[in-house]
């Protein structure tokens, strides 16, 4: 059976490990911190930590459905059947009805017209306890240190001395990927562009809010509560409002 070493096991990592896995590839997650094993034994990060909440478009919930997890998703989350912008000032608000849209679109699958949102957490939940169900393992406190491959193997290694070897390697480890720059050179690192984007999420019953479909929640950030390059930079100049996600 092929093998493969994923780097990371958050979203992507284990979505990847599960996709993999159906289509009779073993794999591996190797990740740096320890949050992926309390979430495989049960565990799992609950309402209030940190990641937020992620929006799951069609595309998204196919990929869901093909590893046969949507319905535990929807259960977990939030459909969206409108979605609303506005300028920074809370003018010129716009208000789209999002299943209108998809079908205009083409979508005519009823299931994939309303995106999902889910927190982040909920979501690396149910991946991960796939992965542990499809066996897939996933070790904590591994830290990438160095990628070698010639033309039948590849070989990583981790800073503990763990050394892993697979015919293929994927890295999931995020914007700041070790393995990109393992892979393509210790220059190639991801840079601050001086724009922020926040995501706020609100638990509608806990705190006896009553929202209109059509209606939103504003947060605002103190920039004293921000680092010196996140204040300093353009978007901070501005009163900022976040994208706000409402949990029923």
């Amino acid at each position: 059976m092929p093998t493969a070493i994923i780097i990371g096991s958050g979203l992507i990592g284990a979505a990847t490990a599960l996709a993999l896995h159906k289509v009779g590839i073993h794999s591996i997650l190797y990740d740096q911190v320890d949050l992926a094993q309390a979430i495989a034994e049960g565990n799992a990060v609950e309402f209030g930590d940190s990641g937020g909440a992620v929006a799951i478009q069609a595309s998204g919930l196919r990929v869901l459905r093909s590893l046969g997890l949507l319905d535990e998703c929807l259960k977990e989350g939030t459909t969206t059947p409108y979605a609303s912008w506005a300028k920074i000032d809370g003018s010129a608000q716009v208000v789209i009805d999002t299943r209108t849209w998809n079908k205009t679109a083409g979508e005519t699958d009823p299931v994939m017209q309303l995106p999902l949102q889910i927190l982040r957490s909920k979501l690396h939940s149910i991946l991960m306890r796939a992965c542990h169900r499809a066996g897939i393992k996933a070790y904590v406190g591994k830290k990438l240190v160095d990628v070698k491959q010639d033309e039948s193997v590849v070989t990583a290694t981790f800073a503990d001395g763990t050394i892993a070897m697979a015919d293929l390697l994927i890295g999931a480890d995020g914007i700041h990927s070790t393995t990109r720059r393992k892979v393509f050179g210790e220059k190639l690192t991801a840079k601050f562009t001086g724009e922020m984007g926040h995501i706020g999420v609100v638990n509608l019953k806990q705190h006896n809010i009553d929202l209109k479909d059509t209606e939103r929640i504003i947060f605002y950030v103190d920039n004293e509560n921000l680092g010196d390059e996140a204040r300093n930079s353009n978007a901070c100049n501005l009163v900022r409002g976040l994208s706000v996600v409402a949990i029923r």
